[in-house]
């Protein structure tokens, strides 16, 4: 298999920033400067990556036939001006910001913006809807626009379960980046000088987009739903009352997750598709029946609508699903 990157050691790419930086949940800088002092041999990839390579230029085609959005400069790669160890490769520039109904929209975008593709499994993509991106790809996004002066970035993502993609818009964080680079120039130089970076990494506060916003619960109120909890074979209705309130609670603090003293809920809408068995049976006994009696005109139209509709024989429930996690109950 041919490399992409054969001088990796050579340079720190954006995607690898995030490891450097202590914010990887995948690998320790420590590993890192290994791989880059060739002590090491660098990941090439797994289905995780391959999954991206084949879906990626997808989502692209997508954006552009489903929602208007032109990906310009596709696979571009860029260098710091500064520090020419520290490059990028992006999945393309928008140069007109384009909402398509998924996550928040940006107040007042002005010009040319990143698209970042990212292709997550079924978990994944849950956890991007429910708690925006994970720091590792917040730091990516963000690495970017500093290599490229942008302002603004759009994160186009596909859920597969849905058969749609969505969207997570971040804008530039100028002081967030000063730190970054800081810590980065910091790291190149051990590589350089070939001295191991500290075990432990001091935190680094990554800024939104953010998931949903928590609510703080009232310890009185946490100890007496514990009680309840406690005695909910004798006092269910007590129980029940209890979490009446906290779903009350949340509904009006437009939180989906509520904490205090070692009691942590969630109360959230979920939605889930199914096909539908007896109109995908009607559909194909009606287009079966269409092609036998000559009828092909019939039959090319309703092929036509299989292929542009990917939802004609799904439906759709959704339901608002509590679950709680208590400690020392």
């Amino acid at each position: 298999m041919t490399d992409k990157f054969p001088d990796r050691n050579e340079y720190l790419g954006m995607s690898e920033a995030a490891i450097a930086l202590g914010l990887s949940k995948y690998q320790d800088p420590r590993e890192l400067w290994e791989v880059k002092t060739l002590r090491r041999a660098r990941f090439h990839g797994d289905y995780v990556t391959e999954r991206g390579n084949i879906l990626e230029p997808m989502v692209i085609k997508l954006l552009e036939t489903r929602h208007g959005i032109i990906v310009a400069e596709q696979q571009k790669s860029v260098v710091d001006t500064f520090r020419p160890w520290l490059r990028g490769h992006i999945d393309g520039l928008n140069h007109n910001y384009h909402y398509i109904g998924e996550g928040e929209p940006l107040e007042n975008p002005i010009g040319t913006g990143l698209v970042e593709i990212k292709c997550p499994g079924s978990r994944m993509a849950q956890k991007f809807a429910q708690e925006g991106l994970p720091p590792e790809y917040i730091m990516q996004t963000q690495g970017y626009m500093h290599l490229l002066n942008l302002k603004w970035a759009s994160v186009f993502y596909w859920d597969h379960d849905a058969g749609e993609i969505k969207q997570i818009d971040t804008e530039y964080d100028h002081s967030f980046m000063v730190a970054v680079l800081t810590r980065l120039d910091d790291f190149w130089k051990m590589v350089k000088d070939d001295v191991p970076p500290p075990l432990t990494t001091p935190a680094l506060q990554v800024p939104g987009p953010s998931g949903p916003s928590v609510l703080e619960l009232d310890e009185g109120l946490v100890a007496d739903y514990k009680e309840a909890l406690a005695s909910a074979g004798t006092n269910s209705t007590e129980l029940k009352d209890f979490e009446a309130n906290l779903k009350k609670l949340m509904t009006e603090a437009d939180c989906e997750k509520a904490t205090g003293d070692g009691l942590s809920i969630t109360w959230k809408e979920s939605e889930r598709r199914t096909i539908s068995g007896k109109v995908l049976k009607d559909w194909t006994e009606a287009l079966c029946l269409a092609i036998t009696e000559g009828k092909l005109a019939d039959a090319m139209v309703m092929g036509e609508r299989f292929l542009e509709d990917e939802h004609m024989f799904t439906k759709t429930s959704k339901s608002r699903s509590f679950r709680k996690k208590v400690a020392d109950v």
